[in-house]
């Protein structure tokens, strides 16, 4: 083999590797800066079958289903509890330039509205606005690597959102199953009450 094709083999093997060490030093940075990525967290226990009613963008739609296919949420379209996700809002710019006037550092963000309703439309858990903001340096230099970088970053940012919205439902729920808990208590001690007063009278 002529050292022109040992080369070209040794360019091929390293690109993978490459490409693996750039998302594994990526993986890390945005988990030093306080991220948290989709299987890392605790999955919700016991949240019951949702209906989704969204109109995220097809690509963060399809996030979401992997996201609460992975934590074992089940979604049906004839589900009693509807999970509402809409007005959802994406918005990149730049917020500071290099010596040379080139953008440097860019800020995203993501935001949506989330609400829960139950099977005659009770309102389980209010609309919340949920949103997620980062910035992250640009080298012109580095396009494709900081493309990569970048979609990464936003994948973990939706994801972000996703565990606040599941974190939402799980405490709505909890204190809707709590005051059905007490108003049963109340019900049951009025009976009581009322036997009572029928055996002294």
């Amino acid at each position: 083999m002529s050292l022109l094709n040992k080369t070209a083999v040794k360019r091929k093997g390293f690109m993978p590797f490459r490409r693996t060490l750039l998302l594994g030093t990526i993986a890390v940075m945005l988990s030093g800066c306080g991220f948290h990525f989709a299987g890392s967290k605790l999955a919700m226990e016991n949240l019951p079958e949702f209906s989704i009613q969204t109109t995220l963008p097809s690509l963060w739609k399809q996030r979401l289903y992997r996201f609460l296919k992975v934590r074992d949420i089940r979604s049906y379209p004839s589900a009693d509890l509807k999970l509402w996700i809409e007005d959802f809002e994406e918005d990149k710019r730049p917020v500071s330039l290099n010596s040379r006037a080139k953008v440097a550092e860019y800020s995203i963000e993501f935001s949506f509205t989330t609400r829960l309703t139950g099977p005659d439309g009770e309102v389980i858990m209010p609309e919340k606005h949920l949103t997620t903001n980062r910035i992250y340096r640009f080298n012109e230099q580095e396009v494709p690597g900081k493309q990569a970088e970048e979609d990464f970053l936003k994948q973990a940012m939706i994801d972000e959102l996703f565990d606040q919205m599941l974190h939402h439902v799980d405490t709505a729920l909890r204190n809707r199953d709590k005051i059905q808990a007490q108003k049963a208590r109340e019900a049951q001690a009025y009976l009581e009450e009322q036997k009572d007063e029928e055996k002294e009278e």
